[in-house]
């Protein structure tokens, strides 16, 4: 969710939670089905691959909210806080700044080689580092064959 704090500022919330076990069913991420994000780039660099990333789950009485995480974006943010990519956010004239944020995300992962090719990784030349301390990400260069 993203919530206009000034002109070109925008705040995104993120709740973490703690699900009971077998209470969820899986299903593959419906944001890479639409024309918002491309089938082949992997959504978190933490997924192998974007079929299991949404957990659908029928009772709130199985959910407990452990934590809220929030990214400020727009050319105004503490690049030192959320990253340059947060700074880059802008509003798109039709969709908005979230699809101004998934366009640069989606591209930041392409490019750190985070692709999918028939569910598994495709290794890059190039690989992210997501350091959630500052919410800045590092890229490393590695030869073929290398991990």
């Amino acid at each position: 969710t993203f919530l206009q704090l000034d002109e070109n500022r925008w705040v995104q919330f993120a709740f973490k939670v703690r699900v009971r076990p077998n209470s969820y069913k899986v299903q593959p991420s419906t944001l890479s089905s639409s024309r918002h994000w491309d089938r082949g780039v992997q959504m978190d660099p933490n997924c192998p691959h974007n079929e299991a990333l949404e957990w659908l789950i029928p009772s709130s009485g199985d959910v407990l909210v452990v934590g809220l995480m929030l990214r400020e974006l727009g050319p105004a943010v503490d690049q030192e806080v959320f990253g340059a990519l947060a700074s880059r956010v802008v509003v798109h004239p039709v969709e908005g700044p979230k699809y101004s944020w998934t366009t640069l995300l989606q591209d930041a992962l392409r490019w750190g080689g985070y692709v999918v090719d028939k569910g598994e990784i495709c290794i890059g030349r190039s690989s992210v580092d997501w350091h959630l301390s500052n919410m800045s990400a590092s890229f490393n260069t590695y030869e073929v064959g290398q991990s």
